[in-house]
């Protein structure tokens, strides 16, 4: 089994951000992030702030 001191669940901007954040000012610390949809780099959201201004399923 293994260890983590943090496990965040989903890996939406917040789960991103917050472990972005712990990895940077907690280097010592083993992060895990869960997420059950697409994987980061296979993810699309078009918002332009103009023409798009919410995510289009």
């Amino acid at each position: 089994m293994k260890h983590y001191d943090i496990i965040i669940i989903g890996a939406g901007p917040g789960g991103i951000f917050s472990a972005y954040e712990l990895a940077t000012k907690r280097p010592d610390l083993k992060i895990a992030v869960f997420e059950a949809g697409n994987r980061l780099e296979k993810r699309k959201c078009p918002i332009d702030g103009k023409r798009v201004t919410k995510c289009i399923h």
